[in-house]
């Protein structure tokens, strides 16, 4: 994939993903951030939208991955990154 001039787009982009991403959390203590290149006004990155998820230890791992599941997301495992979960969404998965 090829690095793109910053674009706006990618912030409302996030702002979709995000208000779909909270339905499911509602709730719950968790933080839904914007993370990575596209999320640096300015910078040039591949375009793809990085998120992290910040949930508290009253919530299991298992919890949050169901509810992302639902929403057409799989576990990606850490990619290496001890401590880290990755979640990429499906390919028939429409997006928002």
């Amino acid at each position: 994939m090829l690095i793109h001039a910053y674009t706006p787009q990618w912030q409302m982009n996030f702002e979709r993903l995000k208000q779909v991403l909270q339905i499911p959390f509602a709730g719950l203590p968790v933080v839904i951030e914007h993370v990575g290149s596209t999320a640096v006004p300015g910078l040039a990155a591949k375009p793809i939208i990085d998120i992290d998820i910040v949930y508290s230890a009253e919530i299991s791992f298992e919890e949050i991955k169901n509810r992302l599941v639902q929403l057409g997301y799989y576990h990606n495992g850490d990619q290496g990154i001890t401590g880290r979960e990755a979640f990429r969404r499906s390919p028939d998965t429409a997006a928002p």
